[in-house]
C-alpha cells in the first residue's frame, strides 16, 4: 500500500480501482470532541500494478434534482467485508469492486439496510459529517453499486457488463474436455477444485472481457441447449465473482477499451485474501458513535418497529423475562417485587399519586405496578396518574395498547429522557428501569476532566 493524498481529518476511504475517490473530510468538532477517526491516511492501492492511475477528486453536484433527493436508497444485498491492519475492505460480490474505508463508514453504509432518502441521511448523520461529505460518500457508494435504488434488480445489471477472468485464475482440462478451476481466496484458505459441467465449460471458454453477459447468454444457448440462458448466466457470473471464489471480475467497459492505452481499474487485477469480518447486520450495524459519545437515541426513535420482537429477541430485560410469577422472585412478578422494594425504602407511600416512568418497554411493568396499586389501595389508586415517556414511537404505541384498561389513569407519550418535559417537583415518583445502557455515554480520558474533579478522577 502507498500513501496517497496525505493525512486528513475525519474518515478515510480508498477505492481500490474505483473511478473516483471520496471527498476529503475537513477537520471539525462534534460535541466538544474530535471525530473518533481523527487521523486517517488517504490510501491509494498498488494492487498488481506498479503505478496505479490517479483517482480524480469527486465533483459534487451543486444542485440535487428533486426526484433524486426523494429516491430511497438501500445497501446492496451482495457485499462482503474484510479487515486488515485495522482497515475495513468492502468487496462487491457481484462485480469485484474493492473499497477500503474506516469502520465508521462501513456503519454509515450499513445504515441504509433499511431504504432511506437523502434528507434522512443528512439529518441523521449531521453531527458526524458535513452535508457535502454525506452527499460525497453516497455518490461514491452509488457509483460502485454498494448503494442502489430501492427497487434495483442487481443481478440484471450483470447482463450489460463485461465479465473478465482474473489474471490469477488457474484452470485445467478435466474429464470429457470439461474445465476444472482452482479457487482459494488467500494463503489461509485451502485451495479446492470446481468441476464445471458442459454448460459452465462453454460459458467459461466464451468469457474474454469483450462480451457482455447478455451476449454470452446468446452464444452459450446456441452451443448448449438452454431455454433460460439469461438467468443462468447472471447467476453463474455472480457465483464466479463472489469473494469466496473470485474467478472473475466484472467491468463496465470492454477489455478492448483498456487495450488502447487506457489504464484499467486496479480492482480488475486485485484479489481479496484477508480475513472476513463477522456479519453484524443482525446485531445492528450502527454503533452511533458521534464525536466521542455513544448515542442510541436516534436508533430508538427510528429503528424499533416491533415492540414484542424488540424485547423477545433483541434486548430481553429482567422486567420482561419475569413478567409472569417466578420462583426466583418468591413466586411473584418483577413488577410486584419492585413495588415491594420501593415501599420498603419509603419511596412509595399513601401520598404517592403522580408517577412518571422513563423508558417503559412494552408497558408490562407499568401495567403490573398499576394492578399492584389497585389491589393495595382501591380508593387511593383512583387518583393515581401514571405517565410513560419513551423515545420510540413503536414502543409508545405498544404501551398505549397495553394500558388501555387503565386509560383514565395511565398514558404514554414520546419524549427524551435527557430533556423531560416535566415541571420541577411535578411527580411523586420517577422510575427508570433497566434504561441506563440506553442513555448517552461519553467516552472520556483522565485528561478530559476538569482540574479538581477528584471524585471522577478517582472513578477512572
Amino acid at each position: 500500500m502507498e500513501a496517497g493524498a496525505g493525512v486528513v481529518m475525519g474518515v478515510a476511504v480508498s477505492l481500490l480501482g474505483g473511478a473516483t475517490s471520496m471527498p476529503q473530510p475537513h477537520a471539525r468538532q462534534a460535541r466538544g470532541h474530535k471525530l473518533a477517526t481523527a487521523k486517517a491516511v488517504w490510501i491509494q492501492t498498488r494492487a498488481l500494478r506498479p503505478h496505479p492511475p490517479r483517482l480524480p477528486t469527486l465533483a459534487l453536484p451543486r444542485r440535487r434534482s428533486q426526484s433524486r433527493a426523494m429516491a430511497r436508497l438501500r445497501t446492496s444485498d451482495h457485499l462482503s467485508f474484510f479487515s486488515h491492519r485495522g482497515a475495513v475492505f468492502l468487496y462487491h460480490d457481484l462485480h469485484g469492486f474493492l473499497i477500503e474505508m474506516s469502520p465508521d463508514l462501513r456503519d454509515f453504509l450499513l445504515w441504509f439496510r433499511r431504504p432511506r432518502q437523502l434528507h434522512a441521511a443528512l439529518q441523521f448523520h449531521a453531527a458526524t459529517f458535513s452535508a457535502a461529505e454525506i452527499e460525497g460518500f453516497i455518490e461514491v457508494f452509488r457509483q460502485h453499486l454498494a448503494l442502489v435504488d430501492e427497487h434495483t434488480d442487481e443481478l440484471a445489471i450483470l447482463l450489460d457488463r463485461y465479465p473478465q477472468r482474473g489474471p490469477w485464475t488457474v484452470t485445467c482440462r478435466g474429464d470429457e474436455d470439461r474445465i476444472d478451476a482452482v479457487v482459494g481466496r488467500g494463503p489461509a484458505a485451502t485451495p479446492r477444485l470446481l468441476h464445471f459441467d458442459d454448460w459452465e465449460t462453454a460459458l467459461w471458454r466464451l468469457i474474454d472481457g469483450r462480451r457482455t453477459g447478455r451476449e454470452l447468454a446468446g452464444l452459450v444457448a446456441a452451443r448448449v441447449a438452454d431455454g433460460d440462458a439469461l438467468n443462468r448466466v447472471m447467476r453463474t457470473i455472480a457465483a464466479w465473482t463472489h469473494s469466496e471464489v473470485q474467478l472473475l471480475r466484472v467491468a463496465e467497459l470492454s477489455a478492448d477499451w483498456y487495450l488502447r492505452g487506457r489504464p484499467a481499474p486496479p480492482y480488475l487485477a486485485s484479489t481479496m485474501p484477508w480475513s472476513r469480518l463477522e456479519d453484524r447486520a443482525q446485531a445492528g450495524a450502527n454503533p452511533f458513535l458521534r464525536g466521542g459519545v455513544v448515542d442510541l437515541g436516534a436508533w430508538h426513535a427510528t429503528d424499533i418497529d416491533d415492540a414484542e420482537v424488540q424485547f423477545e429477541e433483541r434486548e430481553t430485560t429482567l422486567s420482561h423475562l419475569f413478567r409472569i410469577p417466578h420462583a426466583a422472585l418468591g413466586g411473584l412478578t418483577y413488577a410486584i417485587r419492585l413495588a415491594d422494594a420501593l415501599v420498603e425504602r419509603g419511596l412509595i407511600d399513601d401520598q404517592t399519586r403522580v408517577v412518571a416512568e422513563v423508558g417503559g418497554g412494552t408497558g408490562i411493568l407499568a401495567a403490573g405496578l398499576i394492578d399492584w396499586w389497585t389491589a393495595r389501595d382501591p380508593q387511593g389508586s383512583a387518583s393515581l396518574r401514571y405517565q410513560i415517556i419513551d423515545r420510540s414511537p413503536a414502543l409508545v404505541a405498544a404501551q398505549t395498547l397495553r394500558l388501555s384498561a387503565h386509560q383514565r389513569r395511565a398514558s404514554a407519550t414520546v419524549g427524551d429522557a435527557e430533556a423531560l418535559d416535566l415541571a420541577d417537583a411535578s411527580v411523586d415518583l420517577l422510575i427508570s428501569n433497566e434504561v441506563i445502557a440506553d442513555l448517552r455515554t461519553a467516552i472520556i480520558q483522565r485528561d478530559d476532566l476538569a482540574e479538581g474533579d477528584d471524585e471522577a478522577i478517582e472513578m477512572l
